[in-house]
C-alpha cells in the first residue's frame, strides 16, 4: 500500500482474509458496517506451537488481533463531494463534523501512544467518516479498515441523524473507540464509570510512547524482543550498505513486526514528533509460521522497527534477526 505521511497505520491484514466485496448486515433494512471474517483458530497439530491454542493464546488471539501497533498515526478524512453516497448523503454538516473531533480530542487527550490527524485527501485516511442519516452509526473495528475497506471511495465509520442530540457525543466516542480496536466494549450512551474503564483499557493497550528508541538492530545480531504479551518494543535500524535484508522473528510466537523509515530529519533517537513512513508489515499471528519482513534498506537512512508480542511459546521469548 502507498504510505502517506507522517506515522501512517497501513499496517498487515490480518491472516483471514475477507471474502470479495464484504457483505453488509440488514437491520430494519438500514446498513450498517461490513461483517467482518472470524480468525480460525484450528487444532494444534504435534510438533507445532505448544497445546494451548484454546487457552492463553487464543485469548490473546482474540484481543489484539484487531489492534494498531503503538506509535501509529491514524488519519481521519469527511467525505466532502456531492457525489458521496446518494445524492451526496454522506456529507456531514459542520456541527456534525465538529462533534466528531472533539471525540476524537478526547481519546488523544488521555495520553495515547496512537495519535490522530485530519487530512483532506481520502487517499490518505485509514479511517473515512460518512453521515448517511438513514443508516446506524457504526464504525469497522481496528486494522478491520484496511483489510475490509481498501477503496478510498468506502466509508469506514458512519454517523446517523441522532449524532447531534444529547447523547451524541457518547455514540462518537463509542465508534471512535471502535475504530481503536474496541470492538467489544459497548459504550452506546454509557456513563460515566464506563468511560474511565474505557479510558484505563486504552491506556494499558496503547501506553505513551517512549521519548528515545532503547535498542539498536545491527545486521547478524539476535536480539531479544524481551516484553510480555501484549506489549511492544520498538528497535533503530541503520543500514551500513544499501541492499534486500530480512527481518525474521526466531522462536514459537505470534509477533506483529511494522518497518517504517524515518523522514523527519530529527536527531538520532528523537522520539517526540518523528514523522515516519510505512516501509512494510507482517503479522503471523494465528499461523504456525515465523513473522518476517523481506525489503530494501539504504545505507544514509534511518529506519524504526514496531514489535508487538501477542503470545510466546518459549519460556525466554522470542528473538528478532536482522540479515
Amino acid at each position: 500500500m502507498a504510505s502517506s505521511k507522517g506515522q501512517t497505520a497501513h499496517q498487515p491484514t490480518t491472516p483471514s482474509k475477507p471474502r470479495s466485496g464484504a457483505r453488509r448486515k440488514q437491520l430494519n433494512s438500514e446498513r450498517t458496517a461490513p461483517e467482518a471474517p472470524l480468525r480460525c483458530l484450528r487444532e494444534e497439530t504435534k510438533g507445532s506451537m505448544p497445546n494451548c491454542f484454546y487457552g492463553g493464546r487464543a485469548q490473546m488471539l482474540r484481543e489484539f488481533a484487531k489492534k494498531w501497533i503503538n506509535g501509529t498515526t491514524l488519519h481521519y478524512y469527511f467525505f466532502n463531494r456531492n457525489s458521496d453516497g446518494s445524492d451526496g448523503n454522506w456529507v456531514g454538516s459542520n456541527s456534525q463534523k465538529a462533534i466528531i473531533r472533539r471525540a476524537i480530542l478526547d481519546w488523544q487527550d488521555i495520553g495515547m501512544g496512537v495519535k490522530f490527524q485530519e487530512v483532506t485527501n481520502r487517499e490518505e485516511a485509514e479511517i473515512r467518516i460518512g453521515f448517511a442519516q438513514k443508516e446506524d452509526s457504526w464504525s469497522l473495528v481496528g486494522r478491520d479498515a484496511i483489510d475490509l475497506a481498501e477503496n478510498p471511495d468506502e466509508r469506514t465509520m458512519n454517523f446517523s441523524a441522532g449524532l447531534t442530540k444529547k447523547s451524541g457525543s457518547k455514540r462518537a466516542l463509542a465508534e471512535i473507540g471502535r475504530a481503536l480496536g474496541f470492538g467489544h466494549y459497548g459504550m452506546d450512551c454509557s456513563p460515566s464509570e464506563d468511560w474511565s474503564s474505557a479510558v484505563s483499557m486504552a491506556q494499558q493497550v496503547y501506553p505513551p510512547m517512549k521519548r528515545f528508541v532503547e535498542k539498536e538492530l545491527a545486521p547478524f545480531e539476535s536480539v531479544r524482543i524481551g516484553v510480555g504479551p501484549g506489549q511492544q518494543r520498538d528497535f533503530r535500524i541503520r543500514p551500513q550498505l544499501s541492499r534486500n535484508y530480512k527481518i525474521e522473528v526466531k522462536g514459537q510466537s505470534d509477533v506483529v513486526l511494522v518497518l517504517f523509515e524515518d523522514v523527519g530529519g530529527l536527531d538520532l533517537f528523537e522520539e517526540m514528533d518523528r514523522e515516519l513512513e510505512f516501509v512494510a508489515g507482517d503479522d503471523d499471528s494465528g499461523e504456525n509460521r515465523s513473522t518476517s519482513i523481506n525489503t530494501r534498506l539504504y545505507r544514509d537512512r534511518e529506519y524504526v522497527l514496531r514489535a508487538r508480542l501477542i503470545f510466546s511459546g518459549i519460556h525466554h521469548g522470542p528473538t528478532i534477526l536482522l540479515w
